[in-house]
């Protein structure tokens, strides 16, 4: 979109856009990963435990060591997928930390604390149009940067 409010057709606009939604991103993945990394704690507290309550309800249709397995596996897979959830988003602040100091810290307080721009600005001692002037050129610089962004 172009200050107006009208929405330009280009590429550069469309790479400004998903930076935007990238850096958007930001604080939902990080929600996310809370939340599963608290329920994969709370699934598998340590193994020595699940292993003590997987023996007591084994029977002989399905064996412990089956069922410990089975948990064990479970257990990797989430833990892989907690690991690429941290990936993604090590990826995304990893994107804004070679910008200038002011840059990165508007980027850093507007996506990742979620701050408006106005609490941006007087923590900056700059005034919001400045700020919105040097977040417009980071989008820029991370567009340029990160082209294989669509």
């Amino acid at each position: 979109m172009n200050g107006c409010g009208i929405r330009v057709s280009s590429a550069w606009s469309d790479r400004e856009d998903a930076v935007r939604k990238r850096l958007r991103s930001y604080r939902a993945l990080v929600a996310q990963h809370r939340a599963c990394e608290e329920l994969c704690d709370s699934l598998f507290p340590s193994v020595t435990s699940r292993v003590q309550e997987v023996a007591s309800h084994g029977s002989a249709e399905n064996p412990v060591e089956a069922r410990t397995l089975d948990i064990l596996d479970m257990q990797a897979r989430m833990r892989l997928s907690l690991a690429e959830m941290m990936d993604r988003i090590t990826s995304i602040s990893d994107m804004i930390r070679n910008l200038p100091p002011d840059e990165y810290t508007i980027l850093l307080r507007r996506y990742m604390l979620g701050e408006n721009m106005e609490t941006v600005s007087e923590a900056m001692s700059l005034s919001v149009r400045h700020c919105w002037t040097k977040h417009g050129k980071a989008i820029r610089t991370l567009a340029k940067d990160h082209s294989d962004l669509q």
